[in-house]
């Protein structure tokens, strides 16, 4: 089933690009062959073999994995967060019932906002084939609650779980760690003689000598590249386990430093009663150096007194009231 990417675009956030390209400048020479605006992405290096791209939009990152697939360069990407495809694990289907089976029991069930894109077989052991698990793939714009409150199917009780996914995961088309096959465009590589073509295309035959196996991640005999132990796979696995470990860390750091400044047991209705009282906000300190102030006795008021500042004040207005009176009787004589 097609995707369609959710609206608008703008947010969705454009993956890096890995070109196997060594050098900034011949990276950035290449795109501006392609059309590519220099303004619309930027360029760092990666390692030795490639040089990482990030573009400005997903738009722009549509134009250049266009561009490099009309070129035949070789690349690998991710796929974006939002356009992801979600699976989850479907556990208790029993009694010889395949994956076409169990797609067409989950779209019998009509469940809203739900499509399903692909059911596959997850079997543990080749030597007991009974045991086995489906893992159900649904559209990244999917809603997994209606498909997961489901509790029987095809007449049997079963029960959802989250996918695991391994520490580290491979391409099944170059052998590498960190991407997937499907955002994969470098050359094959065959898991089991390291040859230049793909494992299904390969002739060896797992009756012959293991010997003739050949990882092409620690150039080592015996063994193929998806051997969980093989040296290089152990290396990056023990690099990505530090890594986890460090930033749980790191979030634990922060977290405690958070609640440093929260106290257990503290609500806001509690706070804000805290801050209503009145040893939350302290008196204002009295300034000795104010001006005096008079209490009036307000039970006499024929009594009341006024300052001695007040009738001063009174006595010199008085005296202006008559000076203007005077001045203007002077006039009206004089005209």
């Amino acid at each position: 089933m097609e995707q369609t990417a959710p609206k608008p675009s703008s947010k969705i956030r454009a993956p890096p690009i890995f070109i196997q390209m060594v050098g900034i400048k011949p990276t950035i020479e290449y795109l501006k062959s392609m059309n590519i605006s220099p303004a619309d992405f930027i360029v760092r290096e990666f390692d030795d073999k490639f040089t990482r791209i990030y573009p400005g939009s997903i738009e722009i990152y549509n134009s250049i994995i266009a561009a490099m697939k009309t070129s035949n360069r070789k690349f690998f990407t991710y796929t974006p967060r939002q356009l992801k495809i979600k699976t989850i694990v479907l556990k208790g289907i029993r009694g010889g019932y395949d994956e076409n089976d169990v797609k067409e029991a989950l779209e019998d069930l009509k469940l809203n906002e739900v499509r399903i894109t692909k059911v596959s077989k997850m079997i543990f052991d080749k030597n007991k084939p009974n045991l086995y698990h489906f893992i159900v793939s649904v559209t990244h714009d999917s809603q997994t609650a209606p498909m997961t409150r489901t509790k029987r199917l095809l007449s049997q009780p079963i029960r959802w779980e989250r996918l695991r996914k391994p520490i580290i995961f491979m391409c099944k088309r170059c052998q590498q760690t960190g991407h997937s096959s499907s955002n994969c465009h470098l050359a094959p590589v065959c898991v089991k003689c390291a040859g230049d073509h793909e494992s299904k295309d390969c002739h060896f035959q797992t009756t012959q000598d293991r010997s003739t196996l050949k990882c092409i991640n620690c150039n080592e005999t015996g063994h193929p590249a998806s051997y969980r132990g093989c040296p290089a796979l152990k290396l990056i696995a023990d690099a990505r386990k530090a890594d986890k470990q460090q930033n749980i860390m790191k979030k634990r750091k922060i977290t405690q430093a958070i609640n440093n400044y929260v106290k257990p047991g503290l609500t806001y209705a509690n706070k804000v009663e805290t801050m209503h009282n009145n040893n939350y906000y302290p008196p204002l300190p009295r300034n000795k150096t104010s001006a005096p102030s008079y209490n009036w006795p307000f039970e006499e008021p024929s009594t009341i007194q006024p300052p001695p500042q007040v009738n001063t004040l009174d006595h010199s207005m008085d005296n202006n009231s008559n000076r203007i009176d005077r001045l203007m009787a002077d006039i009206y004589t004089t005209v």
